[in-house]
């Protein structure tokens, strides 16, 4: 389990909000219209899926608190560096959003075709969230000239249909107090922590769907895990970029699917990294390996236990086709739909 705020926890690597969202989906569009008429001092941010502006009041990238201005130095970031838009991480690592700005940020993703996102499916178990897809680097909800991105709306995603939450949480008791990546053992059984998410629209210019590893990593690998997740376990600082830290691989848990990573002490993936992306980084080109899932409560710890995409590449490859063509099979895929 992970303790996502002081006030919850949270057995994935997604950040909670203690009070329950009081709207609903069917909200979302009056959401829209009435915030852009009455908030004028909010941020503007593009959501392809309107044809006018929508201002988001505090759409936290951490979604323990609010968002507080980014700060130039690298330093600054805790257990990574920022991602620069040069970087080709950048062009392909994307942000969950709710449309309610108590929210925020929760998950993170990874573009696997124009109108396709690779991320987790514990990221959509709240059937209250209206998830939208967040392209940029930075934001912050008081420098607006930084803080414009283009948001887009989800129409829908495809959950691994062996997917059940309570299939990870007695993985995740088991490993919340361990420090030391030797001593983490395999999963019992599949996780099956797996989504894709449907875009309304093509992703931004700039934007291009990342390669998809065809082999396992090995221990001389350089990997990166990345995301817009919290800065340190119980979000005391507020995050506002996408960063990258570095990460080893230690081994394949291959019967679960599942990848054990570490990234080394006081550094690695946080509330708000799940679904994000580990990228395998071979002379200039990225290859995804894994979705961000899982690890110890404390997040310097530094220890992930993620998604293997090799060896869910055909469920991906498939999915991706059906999502295109609205060809779905329940046996495969459980879809769920937003308005």
């Amino acid at each position: 389990m992970r303790e996502a705020c002081p006030e919850l926890r949270d057995g994935s690597r997604s950040t909670k909000k203690a009070s329950p969202r009081e709207s609903t989906q069917d909200d979302f569009m009056l959401e829209c219209w009435k915030t852009a008429e009455e908030r004028p001092q909010m941020l503007q941010l593009q959501v392809k899926s309107c044809t006018r502006w929508i201002l988001v009041l505090g759409l936290f990238l951490v979604g323990c608190r609010t968002a507080q201005p980014a700060e130039d130095s690298e330093t600054k970031i805790v257990g990574g560096k920022r991602v620069l838009k040069k970087d080709p991480i950048a062009r392909h690592t994307v942000a969950i959003i709710d449309a309610d700005p108590n929210i925020g940020q929760y998950c993170s993703a990874t573009l696997v075709a124009p109108r396709v996102l690779l991320t987790a499916a514990h990221c959509f178990e709240d059937p209250t969230k209206v998830p939208l897809a967040l392209f940029a680097l930075r934001y912050t909800d008081s420098d607006s000239a930084a803080a414009k991105g283009t948001l887009v709306k989800i129409e829908k995603v495809a959950i691994h249909s062996a997917y059940r939450n309570i299939k990870g949480e007695n993985y995740d008791k088991i490993i919340a107090e361990i420090n030391d990546p030797a001593q983490i053992p395999s999963p019992e059984e599949s996780r099956d922590d797996i989504a894709l998410a449907y875009l309304a629209e093509e992703a931004p210019a700039g934007f291009e769907a990342a390669a998809i590893s065809d082999s396992l990593p090995t221990k001389t690998s350089s990997l990166v895990s990345a995301g817009f997740g919290c800065m340190s376990t119980v979000c005391d600082e507020g995050q506002t970029v996408l960063k990258k830290v570095p990460i080893s691989f230690v081994k394949a848990f291959k019967t679960a699917g599942m990848l054990l990573l570490s990234a080394g002490p006081d550094q690695g993936t946080c509330p708000g990294d799940s679904g994000g992306p580990v990228y395998r980084l071979d002379k200039a080109q990225v290859q995804l390996i894994a979705v961000v899932t899982t690890g110890p409560e404390s997040c310097e710890a530094g220890i992930s236990v993620d998604t293997s995409t090799l060896h869910y590449r055909g469920w991906i490859d498939a999915g991706i086709s059906g999502l295109a063509n609205e060809d779905w099979t329940d046996k495969i895929y459980r879809v769920k739909r937003f308005r």
